[in-house]
């Protein structure tokens, strides 16, 4: 819808953000005949889980408008970020300055200048010379990558999906598959000690590791052997109920520790937190890898060729357009008030009058400070964290090459602000405001795809979820 077109309108549910959970609802609602408006304050699909190209990727990071990062570090040329006292300490002992003002290249690309020139001014660096002597300093290495914007995303929070799991089997139901380009993960590995190898996913990898002792590949072959009987006799859950977590169960029962336990927990399980992870969603997460290897071939995990939030996302978006949803871009909502409806200003022209909020946490500060009520606690169960990703980009082209220099480099912290207690909705209107969960801190979608099921269940009670 064009930005520019006023209208107020009565809508079932307004969808406040782009993240898979919100898109997959987007989807099934319409389909189910309600009335939908899908409102994002970015430009992208995918929320936090969104795909940006280089140029996008810098202008988010550096944007301090953003609500997604509370610390970003870059680095240009090597690993070292580049920071405002090292900079004015280089150019204090170089006392390589002239009188002469360096000019605009009318052969450079403007596009990587004003890139540059952006980098360096959030470093609160004020003298125009310096920041045009580190933009001529630093343009051919940056340009190398701007050069190649479009043929490569960086993924804010990788993911993958399992060749078997709740993602895929609603991809195929929902013949929105055929719209995404995948890719197979032929190989899963795991770098411990600066060694790259296989993930010992099979007994056949188990047995021809040379860097598995004796005991460890007993220990792996236990495990595995242990599972495929307790699936078979359906006794998964009364075998592991004496270990609380699956930490507990890999190291107490079985005695798997060190690279083999992160490459089980992590490479294999997808978890991120395998001291609070119960034993037996460890578990069920190992039957789940082990039976998606051998569906679409060797591979265990799918990866959608341009990214996975945002691909998974706009699919889920444009099946939810086709049937009749409202989309608006790059608008946020700024004020709500309550009558018959919940009355919702979309930017500066547009009313609509909405029975319910569906919103990601991440949204959940836009929507307090958008309410016009005296404000009390908003309950959710959600936890305060935070992720910490690292991108680099080199011309490295496979492990072998990793040797090769860094190009550019960044560190970037996600702060899950859709987590944070302090937040205050009025109780009056919070039953018509609902909140979902990003799961940002997991490794695949599929319980993105349960939490959407539950909550259109609750919402449209008897009808088929994503019927045709």
């Amino acid at each position: 819808m064009d930005s520019g077109d006023s209208f107020e309108e009565d809508y079932d549910f307004a969808i406040l953000g782009f993240g898979v959970t919100e898109s997959v609802l987007a989807s099934a609602l319409s389909k189910a005949g309600k009335k939908v408006i899908h409102i994002s304050p970015e430009n992208h699909y995918g929320g936090a889980t969104c795909s940006l190209n280089f140029v996008d990727f810098i202008n988010e990071i550096l944007n301090s408008d953003s609500k997604l990062f509370s610390h970003v570090e870059i680095g240009i040329g090597s690993f070292e970020p580049l920071n405002k006292s090292t900079i004015l300490a280089e150019n204090q002992a170089s006392k390589a300055r002239s009188n002469e003002k360096i000019g605009l290249d009318n052969n450079k690309n403007p596009k990587t200048n004003d890139l540059l020139s952006q980098i360096f001014r959030k470093l609160e660096l004020n003298d125009d010379f310096l920041v045009d002597t580190l933009v001529d300093k630093y343009y051919d290495i940056i340009d190398s990558i701007v050069s190649k914007n479009n043929k490569y995303c960086i993924e804010l929070l990788p993911k993958l999906i399992r060749c078997r799991g709740d993602m895929i089997s609603l991809l195929i139901d929902s013949n929105l598959g055929q719209f995404i380009e995948f890719l197979g993960l032929e190989g899963n590995y795991i770098i411990s000690k600066s060694i790259c190898t296989k993930v010992p996913d099979t007994k056949q990898v188990i047995f021809s590791d040379p860097l598995l002792s004796l005991k460890s590949r007993f220990s792996l072959s236990k495990f595995i052997k242990f599972i495929e009987t307790c699936t078979l006799n359906n006794s998964l859950e009364d075998s592991v109920s004496e270990y609380p977590t699956f930490k507990s169960l890999l190291n107490e029962k079985f005695k798997i520790f060190g690279r083999e336990f992160d490459a089980i927990s992590f490479s294999i399980c997808g978890i991120l937190n395998p001291e609070s992870h119960s034993s037996l969603d460890g578990c069920n997460s190992f039957v789940k890898y082990v039976s998606s290897i051998g569906k679409y071939g060797s591979m265990a995990y799918l990866y959608p060729l341009y990214g996975c939030g945002s691909e998974l996302s706009q699919s889920f978006c444009r099946s939810a357009a086709v049937a009749g949803a409202i989309y608006i871009m790059g608008t946020e909502i700024t004020e709500i008030s309550k009558g018959d409806k919940l009355k919702i200003n979309i930017g500066n022209s547009h009313v609509a009058n909405v029975d319910s909020i569906i919103s990601s946490h991440m949204h959940k500060n836009l929507i307090s400070n958008s309410t016009q009520f005296q404000k009390e606690s908003c309950n959710d169960n959600q936890e305060d964290s935070g992720n910490a990703l690292d991108v680099n980009i080199s011309r490295a082209t496979g492990i072998s090459d990793l040797d090769k220099d860094t190009l550019f480099s960044a560190y970037f912290c996600i702060n899950d602000t859709y987590s944070n207690q302090s937040n205050e909705i009025n109780s009056d209107i919070n039953r018509n405001i609902l909140f979902v969960n990003d799961r940002c801190n997991e490794l695949d979608f599929d319980n993105n795809i349960i939490d959407a099921k539950e909550m259109f269940e609750k919402l449209c009670p008897g009808v088929g979820f994503m019927s045709t």
